[in-house]
């Protein structure tokens, strides 16, 4: 997989694509990617605990979010998949 080029955006744009295809192994694959180019890359890190979310890991989902969330607060879809774990 080597769609994205450099930019950590497009992997995470794949990833989404995966996710709501329910395809999550090939959306880990993207973000994974994504944060090799920019390990800092909020929105990749929301996106893997999205994953990390509807694979049933709701410990790591939730680090993640709150990871992606304190990098950028702007982030509505980690917001928004950390309120519905609960706290």
């Amino acid at each position: 997989m080597d769609r994205g080029g450099r930019n950590p955006s497009n992997y995470t744009s794949l990833a989404s694509c995966f996710i709501h295809a329910k395809s999550y192994d090939k959306a880990e694959e993207a973000v994974t990617k994504a944060l090799e180019i920019d390990p800092g890359f909020a929105p990749a890190i929301g996106t893997l605990g999205l994953i990390m979310k509807k694979i049933g890991n709701v410990q790591k989902a939730r680090s993640l979010l709150k990871q992606a969330i304190k990098i950028d607060p702007s982030l509505n879809f980690a917001q928004e998949a950390l309120e519905s774990l609960g706290k």
